[in-house]
Parts: structure tokens; C-alpha cells; sequence
């Protein structure tokens, strides 16, 4: 197998960066070769100076409005590498949306959309786009000792509703006995790994319920039961019984908040959550759950997986790159 080359573009995050763990590209597969190209919010690259790559994968994040590729597309006009712009959170607001789309519509030469409405995003862009869920690492995340009953592991963002869930959380399992673990709204880094390894419970609240979270695939493979928000539907995905829901709380509102705002749950209010955490927890209802999240993501929503995927969109949506790797 002749493999794509790819040039993999983001900002400098630790987590997309050559310790990679979020998504795509995370460890060696045949399908693929790559290289890392650290960007700033508001850069701008000549394709013509990558000639060697096939592929530009310009992973999501937050750019200014100039920030880009020159020439201007659509790029097979040119014989620079083909951009493929990724969009993982455009659900949050209507700004995220907007904000991908204009991205799209000068840079992009096709679309890969992890959880959002693939049809939507066609004819907002006027692009080919394509379903390419988010996946996980099973080399990176793994079961271990379970001693933490319940994880609560969110960042803050623009979630009053999270900072709410999280008191009454350790309130609820402090007089259940089960030991509770909160990352209080801060990142935890490499940490997080750790801590899915030993957790039995994930409670997770959506962003937004439109919102289909990456840590569904990661707590899953890391042999966790999910509690959650319901998630959104997503072609080519069926989380059905592999997760337990909640349909209150939910976040109903992404954006900046005072804490004054933020509410304060009663039992009653979280009434569903402390049924399911009953069920899960204290009649041991977690272990069938966890084992079949973790099949399933092991089975359709691993790198390995999705780079077989990958591959086939890329070779379809390019036939000049089909050519020279087949």
C-alpha cells in the first residue's frame, strides 16, 4: 500500500502536537504518513512551499478571518497538496457554525464533519462534505483499577449548568458513600487519561444538546459506563444501550455567565441523574454498560478504524491522489 501524505496543520496544542491524542492521526497506520505544521491564530501558508504532501488536514480550532491558504481555491487547479478542513465543534452556536462555513468556503477543498448534519453543511458551503466521526486511541486510553465511582471530568467553557451539576454531584455521592472526582472546570491534561482508567461512572453534560462530545469514545474505550445527556443522532454511529441518559439537567445556553448565575440543583431537579447512578453504581448495572461501549468503540470508532474511512473519502474526493497511491 503506497500511503497519502499528509500535512497535518494546527495550532499549538499539546494534544494535537506530536504526543497526539485527539482524533485523527494518533499512531502509525499503513494508510497514512504525516507531519506536523504548528500554526498561529492568524497564519497564512502557501501550498506551493508543500508540494511533498498530498493532503492538508487543517484541524479545528480558533483562527482570525484572514488566516488560510494561498493560492485560493478550489486547489486542483494547482499542483499543491488539497485541503481538508475539519469541523468538530460547530454545534456549540451559531456563531461556531458561521464562523467554519466562512473558513470552508475560502480555504477548504472538501469538509469533514464529526458529529454536525453532513447535508446542512453542503449546502451552506456549496463543498463536498463528508461524515468523519472523531475516533479514539486504544493505545492511549485503557481500563484500569476502577477506584473512582464517579468522575465528573469538564471544562468549564461557557456552562453555568456544568458548575451546578458538579456541586450537587459531590453533595449526592458524598451521602451515597461512592467516591466522587471532579476536575472542578479545569483541563487536567495527561491526567485525564488516568482518570478514566479508573472510573467507573463518567457523567457528562453536553455543551449544547446538539452536541455529540469526543469523551463518549474515550471514557467508552477507557472501559467506563457514560452517563449522560442524550446524544444527538449521528449518521453512521448507534450508541444506543452502550450509555445511560439524562434528559434534565441539560445545558440549555452556550455562553458567558456570572456566578450569580449559576443555578443550584435539588434532588428533585436531578431526580433522573440519581436514579441512573443508582442503577449503575449501587446495583453494579455499570460493568454490562462499559463492556459494551468499549466493544463497540473498539470494533467502528478507533484510529485504525477511521483510517481506512479516511482514506477511501480522501481517494474518492481526489482521484489524482487515488491514482498515485493505488
Amino acid at each position: 500500500m503506497v500511503p497519502i501524505r499528509a500535512l497535518l496543520v494546527h495550532k499549538n496544542d499539546w494534544y494535537r502536537g506530536e504526543a497526539r491524542i485527539d482524533g485523527f492521526f494518533q499512531y502509525p497506520v499503513p494508510e497514512f504518513t504525516w507531519d506536523h505544521f504548528e500554526v498561529s491564530k492568524g497564519f497564512r501558508l502557501n501550498l506551493h512551499d508543500h508540494r511533498g504532501y498530498d493532503i492538508i488536514f487543517w484541524d479545528d480550532g480558533k483562527y482570525t478571518s484572514y488566516a488560510g491558504f494561498t493560492p485560493i481555491v478550489p486547489h486542483t487547479t494547482y499542483k499543491v497538496p488539497q485541503v481538508c478542513m475539519y469541523a468538530l465543534y460547530p454545534t456549540l452556536t451559531g456563531s461556531h457554525f458561521n464562523t467554519r462555513v466562512r473558513r470552508a468556503r475560502k480555504n477548504a477543498d472538501i469538509v469533514l464533519i464529526d458529529h454536525d448534519v453532513v447535508e446542512t453543511w453542503k449546502k451552506a458551503t456549496g463543498l463536498p462534505c463528508f461524515r468523519m466521526a472523531y475516533c479514539t486511541n486504544e493505545k492511549y486510553y485503557m481500563p484500569g483499577d476502577k477506584d473512582i465511582d464517579v468522575g465528573f471530568y469538564y471544562v468549564l467553557g461557557w456552562n453555568k449548568e456544568r458548575v451546578a451539576m458538579d456541586r450537587w454531584l459531590q453533595r449526592f455521592c458524598s451521602i451515597r458513600g461512592w467516591v466522587y472526582h471532579s476536575t472542578d472546570g479545569k483541563s487536567v491534561g495527561e491526567d485525564y487519561r488516568g482518570l478514566l482508567s479508573r472510573t467507573r461512572v463518567v457523567v457528562h453534560m453536553n455543551r449544547t444538546m446538539k452536541t455529540r462530545p469526543p469523551r463518549i469514545f474515550d471514557a467508552s474505550i477507557s472501559g467506563c459506563a457514560v452517563l449522560s445527556n442524550p446524544m444527538p443522532v449521528v449518521s453512521g454511529e448507534n450508541w444506543d444501550g452502550k450509555y445511560a441518559s439524562f434528559r434534565w439537567p441539560n445545558s440549555e445556553e452556550y455562553r458567558q455567565f456570572d456566578k450569580a448565575e449559576i443555578p443550584v440543583y435539588t434532588n428533585q431537579d436531578c431526580g433522573q441523574v440519581a436514579r441512573e447512578l443508582e442503577s449503575l453504581i449501587g446495583e453494579g448495572g455499570y460493568l454490562e454498560i462499559a463492556q459494551r461501549a468499549r466493544e463497540y468503540t473498539l470494533r467502528f470508532h478507533t484510529w485504525k478504524v477511521r483510517a481506512v474511512q479516511l482514506r477511501e473519502t480522501i481517494c474518492a474526493a481526489f482521484p489524482k491522489i487515488a491514482a498515485r497511491v493505488q
